[in-house]
């Protein structure tokens, strides 16, 4: 089967993607969704730029973004650089994802597993959980850093968590899966001090990132602790 590209999708009726897929166990409903607003990728997809709902749709023309509530469907594998489901009402994917950085896991729905290289960002707004519930990933999910604000961090059946560094720029202490947590007053102590945005000695409850600069750092394999950072 040939691999297809951000251009190579259909539109089909939330009937159409309630019958296709009702074994899949995924919740389509049309009374919810929109009569039309389905993007199939009806095979292996792999994005040579980020995902985004922008550039799925970039073949339908400027005005389209907003017309529907979309989710987009891959009925295989989905490959791409950046994952950013935002403006989504859905991402669904049968197999497996397979990505550099996800910025957002809110709207996500993994029926394999999910293969993160660099970092998972998942930010929300004052303490907001509403999209934890529509997130679901039915394998593993391999990923070495997450970067996070007040966002509570689900349970998304990580592969040996113990391997995974999570960055918490918030101070409140939420439930997490089992794994390694910095929070902020470790960031201040530990992280070399050029990843700060300024030095912050006032407000005690948050910690401002360069988040451009600590991705290079993980990207190239250096550390973005102090030398004498010590667990």
């Amino acid at each position: 089967m040939a691999t297809l590209t951000p251009q190579d999708f259909t539109v089909i009726s939330s009937e159409e993607a309630a019958r296709r897929f009702a074994s899949y166990g995924w919740k389509i409903s049309s009374t919810v969704w929109g009569p039309d607003g389905f993007v199939l990728y009806d095979g292996d997809t792999v994005f040579t730029r980020s995902f985004t709902l922008e550039n799925a749709l970039e073949r339908l023309g400027d005005g389209v973004l907003h017309d529907y509530p979309w989710r987009v469907i891959v009925n295989r594998n989905l490959t791409a650089p950046v994952i950013d489901p935002a403006y989504t009402t859905g991402l669904l994917v049968a197999g497996n994802v397979y990505c550099d950085k996800l910025t957002d896991i809110g709207a996500l729905t993994v029926n394999g597993d999910l293969h993160i290289r660099h970092l998972l960002r998942f930010f929300s707004e004052d303490h907001e959980t509403i999209l934890k519930p529509l997130t679901s990933v039915r394998g593993k999910t391999f990923v070495p850093y997450i970067l996070t604000w007040h966002a509570e961090i689900p349970d998304l059946h990580y592969h040996a968590p113990e391997q995974t560094l999570a960055l918490r720029t918030g101070d409140e202490d939420d439930a997490f899966p089992p794994m390694r947590m910095l929070y902020f007053n470790d960031l201040r102590r530990m992280l070399r001090p050029e990843l700060f945005i300024v030095e912050d000695t006032v407000n005690y409850h948050d910690v401002s990132l360069r988040e451009e600069l600590l991705e290079e750092y993980i990207r190239e394999g250096r550390s973005f602790l102090k030398d004498d950072a010590v667990f």
